[in-house]
């Protein structure tokens, strides 16, 4: 039988294959630990959080202003908004889903904005809840289908891992048209 636990350690060592970072914390107080240890050791300056609701425990505006970051968020002005997003240091999101077989976050999205989040700042952080996690692609086809029909407007972005190409030669480059550091949060309660 497959368990939340179970999904959750396959996650987190399919998400390490592919060159990302998983954490799993069980408290509030390991969150943010855990993020603030990500912003000093990366040097954070600036931020940008997507409009996707956070769980409420998790705070990010004390959070950044306690280490000195500058927070942008997901608004309405889109162009001023994606100005803002190629320069930030960091970006952080909350993942709808994830696949335990190949370490890919879902993020189901309004905004094109929201998007931006997870794929232009140097590094992408997701704050995943470990009942989300679902162990092949096939177990979240229905909710996918689900999602994409409620009547809103939605992107379905699959993330797995930090942007990779390869040039010419076969040389793979990493971080060239999105993050180059991916890192998930994932909260076990």
């Amino acid at each position: 039988m497959i368990t939340a636990q179970t999904n959750t350690t396959r996650f987190v060592q399919a998400i390490e294959r592919v060159g990302s970072k998983a954490t799993v914390a069980t408290k509030k107080q390991d969150v943010v630990q855990q993020l603030s240890d990500l912003i000093r050791m990366n040097k954070v300056k600036t931020a940008a959080q997507s409009s996707h609701q956070l769980p409420k425990k998790i705070n990010l505006n004390n959070i950044f202003k306690d280490l000195g970051v500058q927070l942008h968020k997901v608004d309405d002005n889109t162009e001023k908004f994606r100005e803002t997003i190629s320069n930030v240091d960091l970006g952080i999101t909350k993942a709808d889903f994830a696949i335990a077989d190949s370490g890919t976050l879902v993020l189901v999205t309004n905004i094109e904005a929201d998007r931006w989040v997870s794929s232009l700042p140097p590094i992408y952080v997701a704050i995943l809840d470990a009942s989300q996690i679902y162990p092949s692609l096939k177990d979240i086809s229905s909710l996918l289908r689900s999602v994409s029909v409620e009547g809103s407007r939605k992107a379905i972005t699959l993330l797995t891992g930090p942007s990779r190409t390869s040039d010419i030669e076969l040389t793979d480059i990493i971080g060239v048209h999105g993050p180059h550091k991916v890192h998930v949060i994932i909260i076990q309660e």
